[in-house]
């Protein structure tokens, strides 16, 4: 009996790589021409490129998956000679192109549905099966079965083609035969993790690499369809919150909450009806550096200058914990999630209103800075979804600029803003957006320490201090610029942190506490440095902004006024399994997995109207967060 002709794995294992990777350029091509309707009138020849080419890094990593097994199953094979692998693979792979096809055609038809990828919620209609049913009949079965097969076609190409049916043996070679064997399995192992995380770049790979367009059909067209679905299966979370009441009541207790003030009830602060806005959102900027607030003195005494001269909110606290969840409170209104982040979902986030929005409508242009790479926890996909025109990330900064881990450091991020605005028509509104860096861990800041210490809260506090310089040296510049008089400066913390108090929890109340500052040429002359004591949140920021503007614009959902007479004194924050919820004079925090009191204000009791709200509130979020 004639042996079936040999191959090493290491180059069956390739072949199959790369014909998986030319697989996924067809899928994206098919998607493209199943929605020519849409790609047809922004079809430039750099935007099509640019779906395949912002989409590689996933589809080397979905290819890396995928071969995982069958990678196994060749090394199996070289090492026992037994035939029952390659037997193996060959199921293997009918599975996984049975998989992947229909991945990709049913993607087809519910991007048209829900104006995105196939994801994990995909899997909530799977229990629907009337519903399923119904839509899978009111699509063209033909036309999508035809190309299942083509799919399905392609994929036996894969397997007849790279002669992945061939016999595995080890690399053949006439001397140091095990020392070359050992070396190409090494070297693969290192190749399959670094292409599983789409490259050598500081974040995982996450659905923003593959986004880089204001058109949204382009961005869909660019993500890997196999990848994005498993990846949204990956982040899939249900349980972040229990099941304190019937929906009913608790609705009834949060829409109470955000009763819309009458026009007349808010107070107005500016002294112009369409400033520019420019947002700083400041990295771990926690009360307890800011000596206003009662933080350590000197070491923000830049910030204490801008508060003598703006209105401060000082009773203010940041949505969630980290700085993915704070942007999304900032810009989007939107509560943080305990165990998840909406920022993980761009088809959620893609239904998210936004201050970006809300200022594009009445002609405002848009821009964002942040000095670390964009895509870092999928933010940049959010920021696209919320209608940034320009983005300018670590990409953009030369080595003068970058620092040890994160990126560009603050002042060459300020800088490059000012240089940009400096070149803004007079004549249109402008809303940037700035996201400092350079207090994060390891506080890595290019100047003499200013506040000595090697331990942590020294480390921390001196990384503050040099971001305080540099936003002082900025306004001082910006004070120069013929737009600065209608000009509204919008400063707040995206997180608060454990430093420099040390806290022994991540719960309590005194570690989500930021600042908030408004400051500018735009301010009323009678509202400089004053301040302002309204309990509140970073979600509130949107809804006051924007009312400032126009007192008839509508509000967003988890946002209120905090600048009207009518507005409600609460708060919320979450953390890892649990949230807190805050009344003026009382609060608690709550545990979710065992429903367990971790705090509370007064220790006795706390009135059973706050504790309701507060339930209310997480219960109907996380119903917002599991349908949105």
């Amino acid at each position: 009996m004639r042996r079936p002709f040999s191959y090493s794995w290491l180059t069956l294992l390739l072949r199959y790589w790369i014909a998986w990777l030319l697989l996924f350029q067809v899928a994206r091509l098919l998607f493209l021409v199943y929605e020519v309707d849409k790609v047809q009138p922004i079809a430039t020849f750099q935007n099509i490129f640019h779906t395949f080419s912002f989409g590689w890094r996933q589809d080397m990593s979905a290819a890396v998956y995928i071969s995982a097994l069958p990678l196994l199953l060749l090394w199996a094979e070289a090492t026992f000679g037994l035939s029952l692998f390659r037997y193996a693979r060959a199921l293997v792979h009918l599975i996984l192109v049975a998989i992947v096809s229909s991945l990709v055609i049913s993607d087809l038809e519910l991007f048209r549905a829900w104006g995105s990828k196939i994801n994990a919620m995909a899997l909530d209609l799977a229990p629907s099966w009337r519903e399923t049913t119904a839509t899978a009949l009111s699509s063209p079965l033909l036309l999508l079965g035809g190309c299942w097969l083509l799919m399905a076609a392609l994929g036996y190409a894969v397997w007849k083609y790279t002669h992945f049916a061939r016999r595995a043996v080890f690399i053949p070679h006439k001397r140091y035969k095990v020392i070359v064997n050992i070396a190409a399995v090494v070297a693969v192992l290192a190749l399959l993790v670094i292409g599983a995380r789409g490259g050598i770049q500081l974040a995982p790979l996450n659905p923003s690499a593959a986004y880089f367009s204001e058109h949204g059909v382009l961005n869909q067209a660019a993500l890997n369809t196999a990848w994005n679905f498993f990846y949204s299966i990956s982040k899939r979370k249900k349980d972040d919150a229990p099941h304190f009441m019937d929906n009913a009541t608790a609705q009834r207790i949060v829409d109470e909450l955000y009763d819309s003030a009458a026009n007349d009830s808010i107070i107005p602060v500016l002294n112009t009806k369409q400033p520019n806005i420019i947002l700083v959102v400041m990295e771990s900027w926690t009360a307890d550096i800011v000596e206003s607030l009662g933080g350590d003195a000197g070491v923000s005494p830049q910030f204490e200058q801008l508060i003598a001269e703006g209105l401060l909110f000082d009773n203010i606290y940041s949505s969630g914990d980290r700085t993915y969840k704070g942007i999304v409170s900032v810009l989007a209104a939107y509560p943080a999630q305990p165990n998840t982040a909406i920022v993980n979902y761009p088809e959620k986030t893609v239904h998210l209103a936004s201050i970006t929005q809300s200022l594009k409508k009445i002609g405002y242009g848009s821009s964002f800075y942040y000095g670390g790479e964009s895509e870092f926890a999928n933010i940049k996909s959010f920021l696209l979804n919320c209608g940034f025109e320009h983005i300018t990330d670590r990409r953009d900064f030369g080595s003068e600029a970058q620092g040890i881990k994160w990126g560009a450091h603050d002042h060459f991020v300020l800088q490059r803003a000012l240089d940009d605005l400096k070149r803004q028509p007079q004549e249109k509104p402008f809303f940037c957006t700035i996201l400092t860096l350079s207090s994060h861990e390891p506080f890595d800041v290019p100047m003499e320490t200013a506040i000595a210490g090697s331990d942590a809260a020294s480390m921390f506090k001196n990384s503050v201090f040099y971001t305080d310089k540099s936003i002082g040296e900025w306004i001082a510049k910006a004070k120069e610029q013929p737009w600065f008089d209608n000009t509204l400066f919008v400063f707040v913390a995206d997180h608060g942190h454990q430093l420099p108090r040390g806290y022994d929890n991540n719960y309590t109340p005194l570690r989500f506490r930021i600042p908030l500052l408004w400051y500018g040429g735009a301010l009323q002359t009678q509202w400089r440095g004053k301040r302002w004591h309204i309990l509140g949140s970073q979600t509130d920021i949107a809804t006051t902004l924007l009312q400032q503007i126009n007192p008839n614009m509508q509000p967003l959902k988890w946002s209120k006024n905090l600048l009207s007479a009518q507005a409600k004194e609460f708060a919320f924050y979450s953390f890892y399994n649990g949230f807190a919820w805050l009344r003026p004079k009382q609060y608690f925090v709550l545990n979710n997995d065992g429903k367990k009191m971790l705090m509370t204000e007064p220790s006795d009791s706390v009135a059973a109207s706050v504790l309701e709200e507060g339930k209310a509130y997480m219960q109907m979020l996380q119903d917002d967060f599991m349908h949105r």
